[in-house]
């Protein structure tokens, strides 16, 4: 962690932890940095979560780095990645992954985060989970 008043590096599984521990409270992520994180991993993480803890869990978004610059390669794995700003792309691509929304020709238009099968058999579909986290 290379940020002085950063709570967490792994928002996500500090929430599985608290929701685990807890029964009735709201858990809610703070802010993950989409730059720093695949669309359908952050998908992925939430959806279970949301499974796990249902109607529990808050997933805020935010765009800044989040970090220093080196970190912030290391993260994104180029340094392309880190000059371009590709914020919006991400963000659609989240919520495309949520909403099931992909445009027919979108590339990742059958890709379907993990847990969205278990959500549909024990819980309430995946449209009414979409909002309250995010």
């Amino acid at each position: 962690m290379n940020t002085e008043f950063q709570m967490s590096t792994s928002p996500d599984l500090l929430g599985a932890h608290v929701a685990a521990a807890t029964k009735h409270i709201r858990i809610g992520s703070g802010g993950i940095m989409l730059p720093n994180h695949s669309p359908l991993k952050v998908a992925e993480n939430f959806s279970l979560l949301e499974a796990l803890h249902p109607n529990r869990i808050d997933l805020g978004i935010g765009h800044a780095l989040g970090t220093d610059g080196l970190t912030a390669v290391a993260l994104r794995r180029s340094r392309e990645a880190v000059t371009g700003y590709d914020f919006s792309e991400q963000l659609d691509e989240l919520l495309s992954y949520f909403s099931g929304s992909f445009s027919p020709e979108h590339p990742f238009k059958d890709i379907r985060p993990s847990p969205s099968d278990m959500l549909a058999v024990s819980h309430q579909c995946k449209s009414h989970f979409l909002y309250p986290f995010l």
